[in-house]
């Protein structure tokens, strides 16, 4: 029986005719920092939804250590440890960046409707650790100073990490990051990168992340996953698969004999 953390087995998602992720296999360890990469329209994406609960698996297995989440809603799936972040920003633009951190929080409210009515002090109390935890996570992801802000006053690479930081409320034991590095300078992604390093080793939260920079990819993560057409083709260290030849003729459309 395996132990990793997060496990899929033989994971597909079919749309109709369309195999957008077919026989996929990956898993993520605790500790690890995990790469899946391919083209676009890989499938990526999919695996990630099909991981999460945003979408059901046509056929396969997702494992949360050991137990399998095929089927789980996705507040379900986020509850038992699974935190994410999305390739387009989903932010509540309109609230203050603080409240969009503390918002994770009320799956885990420790007061009934009554109590937030009446502002018992248990009520009172759970509010407390709720704020001081989402201060300590924008401490984390040095977003602290702008906690009064709205999300959408924010910077593009600020947002970026806000996500982060609201996917980290409710304590995730691995955190699915996908292209966090989108629309980031090299300077901001070298801090996305040491960001995602604290967060594995101050945290122990295992991190399973797609990109298309490869330079952020090759630094960063310690075994890579490939995909092509929705089908898992190569999987290793990064420099295994930097240099194995289906990758290279499924990023550069040509044999690798050819590409050189």
């Amino acid at each position: 029986m395996s132990d990793a953390l997060l496990e899929a087995r033989a994971l597909c998602k079919h749309f109709g005719g369309l195999r957008a992720v077919h026989g996929v296999d990956l898993c993520v360890d605790r500790g690890e920092i995990v790469a899946l990469i391919g083209p676009n329209g890989a499938g990526k994406t999919t695996c990630f939804n099909c991981i999460t609960g945003a979408d059901v698996a046509t056929a396969g297995d997702v494992r949360l250590g050991g137990t399998s989440v095929v089927g789980w809603p996705a507040w379900r799936v986020a509850q038992a440890g699974v935190g994410r972040t999305f390739q387009n920003i989903r932010l509540f633009k309109e609230m203050t960046v603080l409240d969009n951190v503390r918002t994770p929080a009320a799956f885990r409210a420790g007061y009934g409707l009554l109590a937030a009515v009446l502002r018992t002090r248990a009520y009172r109390a759970s509010e407390a650790r709720t704020e001081a935890r989402a201060r300590e996570l924008l401490a984390l992801v040095e977003l602290e100073d702008a906690a009064g802000a709205r999300a959408r006053e924010l910077p593009y690479g600020d947002q970026r990490r806000l996500e982060v930081a609201r996917a980290l409320m409710l304590e995730p034991r691995v955190l699915l990051l996908d292209e966090p590095a989108a629309g980031m300078n090299p300077s901001e992604k070298g801090e996305l990168a040491e960001l995602v390093r604290r967060i594995r080793d101050e945290r122990g939260v295992a991190v399973l992340l797609i990109e298309h920079d490869m330079k952020f990819v090759m630094g960063l993560s310690e075994r890579i996953y490939v995909l092509d057409h929705g089908e898992p083709i190569a999987c290793g260290t990064p420099s295994e698969v930097r240099a194995d030849p289906r990758v290279v003729e499924a990023y550069l459309g040509a044999p690798a004999e050819g590409a050189r």
